[in-house]
């Protein structure tokens, strides 16, 4: 990614695939360390990497999908969890002069 992002030397595409990358690290951590998510991603994963090693594409795909399906219901219930228990202040209104 880096290599391409230096070809097309596109400051503005960079900065937002450079956000991108910060949200989905949060999110890798965050969802690594909910309980018992490493060894399920690690069964995952080995299922795509096996698929790949056996050159069987659509095996391949479709273990990721998977992975990436469980990911997300793994993150949308921490982050749920999360905005449940931490909920956002509201904001107060300002005074006019």
């Amino acid at each position: 990614h880096e290599e391409v992002l230096e070809t097309i030397d596109n400051k503005p595409l960079r900065g937002m695939l450079d956000r991108i990358h910060t949200r989905v690290a949060v999110l890798r951590v965050t969802t690594l360390s909910s309980p018992g998510r490493l060894p399920n991603t690690v069964n995952e994963l080995a299922r795509v990497f096996e698929a790949i090693k056996t050159r069987n594409a659509a095996a391949a795909e479709a273990a990721f999908i998977d992975h990436i399906d469980c990911v997300s219901e793994v993150a949308r219930t921490v982050l749920i969890k999360q905005r449940d228990e931490q909920p956002m202040p509201k904001p107060r209104k300002r005074k006019i002069a």
